[in-house]
Parts: structure tokens; C-alpha cells; sequence
């Protein structure tokens, strides 16, 4: 056992941190923003935090490469170097595709760029376990549905009915994606 710990330690230390990373430290990002949010990040500029680094790793394989290459066999041997980068790079940006989000998810809140009010509608509310109380919110301007339990108290639940108003304040960050401290542990 011990000779197998020795041998394979760096790759069980790289699976411990991304077991880590995705069992507890993303969902504890993602409980500052809503799904939808992060799902219109994932699609739109998430690809663009995963192009650099690519571009970055890329950047750095293709320079080792050059320094290393002295004859036309060696350009040869470069060739396949460098597609045997390309693939590794592709390979490895999927497998840590949630560690890049957590990083992200965590960026974005490092800067800030002001506030923003967002106006939901209540489509209806739920009591769960008898003591959570979570609503179900509409945002008209995205035609947007989620759910939500913010933590509220029974009297704040009670004062609250269905197709009411609610403005929630947010904090737009780094990668223009909205979140807030406020709500964040309170996981649907």
C-alpha cells in the first residue's frame, strides 16, 4: 500500500483536490449567484476565462518546445510535440471544468462594478421541513423561473403574497455577472 501511495501520489493528490473543489468548494461559489446565472455565464463568457488559459498552457508547451529543437529531426519530434499539447490541454481544461468555474465564480466577486436592482415577481411559495420558507420567482426581464429559499422568517414569508413585487439588490463583478452576499448559503 505504501508503495502504491509512493508511486501515484501526485495523481491522487490532483483527484483529492478536485473531489474537493467539486464536492465543497463550488457549491459554496455557486450559492452567491443564481442557477440561471451562472448557466448564462457557462455559456457565454466562461469559454472566454477557459480560451486564455488554454492559450496560456499552449503558449508555454510550444516555447519549451522551440528551445528544445536544434535539427530537422527535432522539428519533426516538435510537430507531434505539439499536438500531443494540444490534446493534453483540451483533455485537462475538461476534466478541470469545474475547478476553472469555482475559480471564476470566485473572481468575479474580487472586483466589483456597482450595484443593480432586479425586479422578480412571486409566482407562488413553498414551506419545506416546516421551517424553510422559499419562493418561487419569475424575472420578467430574462422570462426567467427559479426557486429560491432566501432565509426568510415566518412573518417575512407571511407578509409576502403571490404576484407581489420584490426588488433584490445585487453586486455585478468582475466578469459582469450578478451575485450577492446576502443570499449566499441560503441553497435552493
Amino acid at each position: 500500500m505504501l508503495k502504491f501511495l509512493k508511486k501515484y501520489k501526485y495523481s491522487l493528490l490532483f483527484l483529492s483536490l478536485f473531489l474537493c473543489a467539486d464536492i465543497f468548494i463550488l457549491p459554496k461559489q455557486e450559492s452567491y449567484y443564481f442557477d440561471y446565472d451562472i448557466e448564462d455565464f457557462k455559456t457565454t463568457s466562461f469559454h472566454v476565462v477557459l480560451f486564455i488559459f488554454e492559450l496560456v498552457i499552449f503558449t508555454f508547451i510550444v516555447i519549451a518546445a522551440i528551445k528544445v529543437v536544434r535539427a530537422l529531426e527535432d522539428y519533426v519530434i516538435a510537430f507531434f510535440n505539439l499536438i500531443y499539447a494540444m490534446a493534453v490541454t483540451f483533455f485537462v481544461t475538461l476534466m478541470l471544468h469545474s475547478m476553472f468555474l469555482c475559480g471564476a465564480l470566485y473572481l468575479n466577486r474580487q472586483v466589483t462594478k456597482g450595484e443593480v436592482k432586479r425586479t422578480f415577481l412571486v409566482e407562488s411559495k413553498e414551506i419545506r421541513d416546516g421551517n424553510k420558507y422559499g419562493l418561487f420567482l419569475y424575472e420578467p426581464a430574462l422570462h426567467k423561473s427559479l426557486v429560491k429559499d432566501f432565509g426568510l422568517t415566518k412573518s417575512q414569508y407571511d407578509g409576502i403574497n403571490q404576484y407581489d413585487k420584490i426588488e433584490l439588490s445585487f453586486t455585478k463583478g468582475w466578469f459582469e455577472l450578478d451575485y450577492s452576499p446576502q443570499y449566499a448559503g441560503k441553497v435552493k
